[in-house]
């Protein structure tokens, strides 16, 4: 606006914007920068926002200790797996030693059974030793005639026989078993001795339990069986 002052015309002054009307204009062309930035370049704001994230940190990701993932290793298929690839791996290695001393599995089991549990009925060595009726009579025979071991009859009741060891076959088993001790020793040495008793007691608690779970849904079965052929 103009005025005519003393024959002069003069402007009139316009107000001078308060400090919250400086602020909202330049917040407002704050924003709309931004906005125009974000709209055209989202990939470079969120590559430089993940850059600054991870240069907080001057350790490298294997730095950082891994936090175990408990819901997959705490369920009952996951263990069956690792204890399942861990017996394959030591049987593996197992088979291997045993191999090596010139016996197959069943007459080594034989003869390290003999030496550690002396004599023995063949039904019992076969339960040690985990053979059948007629794979033990074989392997009993196999041996007998290579000399290693003998039948003998028991004192109590002579209907009943026993296998022992002979001399030579004590002296054979002797020599093979310490080379096999010394390469299962191998195969668990990643284990310190606490590991080692940790472990055995776990497996022997595993095994009894699943055992004795067996046995008794074994029989709820049968009667289930006989109450319906009873009924």
């Amino acid at each position: 606006m103009s005025a005519r002052r003393n024959g002069m015309i003069t402007r009139a002054k316009k107000p001078n914007p308060s400090y919250a009307q400086k602020a909202s204009f330049f917040l407002y062309l704050f924003l709309s920068f931004v906005y125009k930035i974000t709209l055209r370049n989202r990939f470079c704001i969120f590559t430089l926002i993940s850059s600054i994230y991870t240069s907080s940190y001057n350790k490298r990701p294997q730095d950082f200790p891994m936090r175990p993932n408990l819901s997959s290793n705490r369920s009952g298929i996951h263990l069956w797996l690792l204890l399942w690839k861990a017996t394959k791996a030591v049987e593996t290695q197992a088979h291997r030693s045993v191999r090596a001393t010139g016996l197959c599995l069943s007459d080594f089991g034989v003869l390290e059974a003999l030496l550690h549990k002396g004599p023995l009925p063949v039904s019992a060595l076969g339960k040690k030793v985990l053979l059948t009726s007629g794979s033990m009579t074989a392997a009993v025979d196999r041996l007998e005639r290579r000399g290693w071991v003998e039948r003998r009859f028991t004192a109590s009741d002579r209907r009943s026989r026993i296998v022992c060891l002979t001399a030579q076959g004590a002296k054979l088993i002797r020599q093979v078993f310490a080379g096999h001790a010394h390469d299962m020793e191998a195969a668990f040495s990643s284990l310190d001795k606490p590991e080692k008793e940790v472990l055995a007691n776990l497996l022997r608690k595993l095994g009894h339990t699943v055992e004795a779970r067996t046995v008794t849904k074994g029989s709820r079965i049968q009667n289930q069986q006989a109450s319906k052929e009873r009924s």
